[in-house]
This record gives structure tokens, sequence and C-alpha cells, in this order.
């Protein structure tokens, strides 16, 4: 099986599209994984589209379903194959990675209420939550802030932070840290390149607040 690594699609040589059909031309089948490609909604139904012949997806993510479960689809031989190496095969590959009935049962539901979401109003709210962030730091001189959207994984609006480190005195690496072992502790994206880069779509409602709250302090104080 070739197996596709689409979150270097765009610095790859070979796309999607055409991946998926020199599996075709050569006789042998293709996986997609999109674990964090959701959303969007239409990324679950993209790589079959593209002639993927298996795509594996996370249950956890996007989705917001049970981060132990996840989606295999595609051909009906591929997932048979799949499946004889899971219980109820106790000498299988896959016999410690098993899942149980009820988390099967949540990922049902999961994608049943995923479909019926309301996904432009989602995208509201994180452009809200991003405008949050950047709003509490618009006064700040040397500080610049903007919205901006992943290419592949984690296509949803994210915030990323810059500054002049030569009038404040902090890089990204100390932010990062100095969010993380405050109170409330504050996981951020590891990328280090842009500047500081944050997700919003994982918070509940009023952390993006003190999100905006604990940033803002920090650039103070440096």
């Amino acid at each position: 099986m070739l197996h596709f690594f689409n979150r270097n699609e765009p610095v790859g040589r070979i796309k999607a599209a055409e991946f998926a059909a020199l599996g075709k031309q050569h006789g042998i089948p293709t996986l997609n994984d999109i674990a964090a490609d959701v959303p969007p909604l239409s990324n679950l139904s993209r790589s079959i589209q593209l002639g993927y012949d298996l795509v594996a997806g996370s249950g956890g993510k996007g989705l917001l379903g049970p981060q132990s479960c996840g989606l295999l689809y595609g051909r009906s031989d591929l997932i048979r194959a799949a499946r004889l190496n899971g219980p109820p095969n106790s000498d299988s590959i896959g016999r410690g990675q098993k899942v149980n009935k009820e988390e099967m049962l949540a990922m049902m539901v999961t994608l049943d209420l995923y479909f019926k979401r309301d996904h432009a109003a989602d995208w509201r709210e994180w452009e809200k939550r991003v405008n949050t962030i950047r709003d509490s730091l618009s006064g700040m001189r040397g500080v610049a802030s903007e919205m901006f959207v992943p290419e592949i994984h984690y296509r949803v609006p994210h915030v990323r932070i810059r500054w002049d480190p030569t009038a404040i005195r902090v890089t990204v690496p100390e932010m990062i840290r100095k969010l993380r072992e405050g109170e409330p502790s504050i996981e951020v994206r590891p990328s280090t390149a842009e500047g500081l880069e944050m997700g919003v779509w994982m918070l509940k409602p009023g952390e993006a607040e003190t999100v905006a709250r604990r940033v803002r302090d920090i650039l103070k104080r440096a």
C-alpha cells in the first residue's frame, strides 16, 4: 500500500490527486491519513473523491469525539484486512490498541452530531475569539497580530502574534514557556518561526479572554 503524507502536500513534488492516480496506474492501493483535516466537513469525502482506496481519520480533534477512536473507510476488502489486525485476533498487531464497544457507539454519535452542526456559526465564533485576543493587543507599541488559516491541518482561524524584540525582551520560546507554566497553564502551537501562534477552536466560552489577558500581561512585563 502507498501512504500519502498529506500534511506535506504544499511542499511535496507529488500532489494528492496525482498520488492516488499513480496507485491506480500501478495497481497498488493508496491510503490517506486525514487525522487533523476536519473541519471542513468536505474533507471527510475529498480523499475518496480523489481516488484513494482507504482513508483514516481521528475521532477526536475537529470531530470533537473520543480521542482514542478513529475512522477507517474505503474499499470493503481493505477494511476486512484491517479488521484481521484487531480484536478478537489476540496475536495481532492491533490488539494493544483495541477500541471498546462504548467508544465505537460514541464515534457513531459523534459523526451524527458533526454532520448536523452549524459550521458557519462555528467559524464565526472562532473568528470572534481570534479578534478578542487581537483586540487586547491593539494598543501595544511594537506588537502586530493577524488571523490566519493553516493550509492543511486544522484549517480554522488561528492568531499569530509578532513583536519587536528590541523593545519587548522575550523570545517566542520563552513566551511559550511562560504561558505553559502560568496559571492557568496555556499550551500553544509549537511552531516558533513565524511568531507566537495560537489555535482557538478548542477553547470553552470565556477562555479566549483569559488567553488574551495572559498574553498581554507577559508582553507588557517584558
